[in-house]
């Protein structure tokens, strides 16, 4: 399930508990989520690294991020649906791209969690064919047919 402030993502659930339950945040170094980088719709990951931030990876070749392009998730791999804002593309001085997130992980002190199931219709068996009357039998006389070139 996703876990988000009223501002934007924080992070995932990773266990639940009778009471509580743990979320990886964005920021940390085990986090990897899939993105959507708005409006060129270009998909990256969004990893957590040891500064507390979320850099932008993965990005295809000879493609360039705008700065304050929107980031969203992309609902690849079905741990979290699509659409969830996250943040905006901001540079670092070494110019690498990190999430300026909209979410302020540091003060976050109550989520909401939403609830996300990727229904998989690949391994879902076919539905069987139906019981279908059979068509009336077909007349014998041919009801039209080509006539004879002309000159034969």
């Amino acid at each position: 399930d996703a876990a988000r402030d009223r501002f934007g993502l924080v992070g995932g659930v990773i266990a639940v508990g009778q009471a509580a339950s743990r979320v990886l945040l964005l920021t940390d170094t085990t986090s990897h989520v899939p993105v959507l980088i708005e409006p060129a719709g270009v998909r990256a990951i969004l990893s957590g690294d040891a500064d507390g931030q979320a850099l932008i990876q993965f990005v295809p070749g000879g493609v360039t991020l705008a700065e304050g392009a929107a980031i969203v998730t992309s609902g690849d791999g079905g741990v979290l649906p699509p659409g969830l804002p996250v943040g905006v593309v901001r540079a670092r001085a070494d110019g690498s791209a990190v999430a300026a997130l909209y979410a302020d992980i540091a003060r976050v002190e109550v989520v909401a969690l939403k609830r996300y199931e990727v229904i998989n219709d690949v391994d879902v068996p076919p539905l069987p064919m139906p019981d279908l009357p059979l068509p009336a039998a077909l007349p014998e006389t041919p009801v039209a047919s080509n006539p004879a070139p002309a000159g034969e």
